[in-house]
């Protein structure tokens, strides 16, 4: 239950209970058409670190281990639907007809589920920054203060275009101010509104049908919940996140770039700072799926790719050229006893060689006459070299 502003245990600072994440329900809002991106792909649908854009809102979300799950949809809700559904079984799908604004997909959301205790927390389907760990300490605390309604903020150098977030004295929100209708004294405030929020479920399901549209759009937006509350007198706060580039979302193809890149300088970091050799970093792309080990060395223009699908064939040809050096060892899950054809013993070539020869798979690496001494490394590292050997209809081909 949410407690009034008057109650000296809902003060801002002072835990009133312990967090129950597992009466957690977390709203993914997906019904949106991008079309900034220009796509025939769904905003949501488009990929960085070998993830599409709302997999990795949805990998966030799991992490905070909730009871429910919904996922609204609505544009192109055809491709969207059933993605969602093979990443993520157990959640909900709500269809939102008409894009009516953030509180009428909450809305849907809310009737779909049958929410009625509990913590609901909204997130949007395009940030894919967004990490489990931070949702996670976003609802223990709204939790602990017994709020009604939280806000997830972040305090930026240039906060123009954003929606502010208003505090009194005691650091209490009182209110969101558009940018557009902000005093001179509010647009100098750089903590903004990033739209993810919490709420008590009761509070929400009484409060969601009263929300009015009287606006330029004629839109139902979910942040005037805060006004509703605080004219309830019911506690609204906000979680200053330090890392707000997590809150980004991604609106057009530039946006999407930038978003891939500071993604995956924190992916190869990571592996980095779990003892893998990275030559040059910033031509190194490792997607979010791939697993290494220490003492790994990664050598300059390479990408690994995720984990996908297993391959079923007896005989197994892969290809990547050499100029872009993807590690294909990461694209199938190999099964002892399958036979892999490198087509010739480059540096490439000999690893993939014994790598697959590693997991038990029989490795043909071929090459001419000149490559002798290279073949003979093939047979050292596992691999059965031959010389001249042409593979009918390959699958593919690792060709090196």
């Amino acid at each position: 239950m949410a407690v009034s502003r008057d109650d000296p245990d809902g003060r801002r600072g002072r835990p009133v209970a312990e967090p129950v994440l597992n009466d957690l329900t977390v709203v993914v809002l997906a019904a949106g058409g991008g079309t900034r991106m220009k796509s025939k792909t769904p905003k949501v649908l488009h990929e960085i670190g070998g993830r599409s854009l709302v997999g990795h809102v949805l990998a966030a979300v799991r992490a905070t281990s909730p009871r429910a799950v919904v996922t609204v949809v609505g544009h192109q809700r055809d491709l969207v639907g059933p993605h969602v559904t093979d990443l993520m079984p157990e959640s909900l799908l709500a269809v939102q007809e008409e894009q009516k604004g953030t509180g009428h997909a909450v809305r849907v959301a809310v009737e779909a589920a049958g929410t009625t205790t509990g913590t609901v927390l909204v997130a949007y389907g395009d940030t894919p920054l967004l990490t489990g760990q931070s949702l996670r300490d976003f609802v223990a605390e709204h939790e602990a203060a017994q709020r009604a309604v939280s806000l997830l903020s972040g305090d930026v150098a240039d906060p123009a275009g954003y929606g502010r977030v208003v505090r009194d004295a005691d650091g209490e929100v009182l209110a969101i101010v558009e940018h557009k209708d902000a005093s001179r004294s509010e647009l100098e405030i750089t903590e903004i509104n990033s739209g993810i929020m919490a709420f008590e479920a009761g509070f929400l399901v009484e409060a969601l049908p009263r929300l009015g549209n009287d606006n330029a759009k004629g839109e139902y937006y979910l942040t005037d919940l805060v006004g509703l509350a605080r004219d309830a007198g019911l506690m609204v706060g906000a979680h200053l996140l330090e890392d707000v580039v997590q809150t980004e979302g991604a609106n057009d193809r530039a946006q999407l770039a930038g978003l891939g890149r500071l993604l995956n300088d924190r992916v190869v970091e990571r592996w980095m700072r779990e003892g893998v050799t990275v030559v040059d970093p910033a031509t190194t792309w490792i997607d979010v799926g791939v697993e290494l080990e220490r003492d790994v060395t990664i050598l300059p223009g390479t990408q690994l790719e995720r984990l996908t699908e297993s391959v079923g064939a007896e005989e197994l040809t892969l290809f990547e050229p050499l100029s872009n050096m993807v590690a294909w060892l990461t694209k199938v899950n190999l099964r002892a006893g399958q036979t892999i054809v490198v087509q010739g013993p480059g540096h490439m070539g000999l690893t993939c060689a014994a790598y697959a020869a590693s997991l038990g798979a029989r490795v043909i690496v071929t090459g001419t006459g000149e490559d002798a001494m290279r073949l003979e490394v093939a047979r050292e590292v596992g691999a059965d070299p031959v010389v001249d050997v042409t593979v009918d209809d390959p699958v593919e081909v690792v060709k090196d």
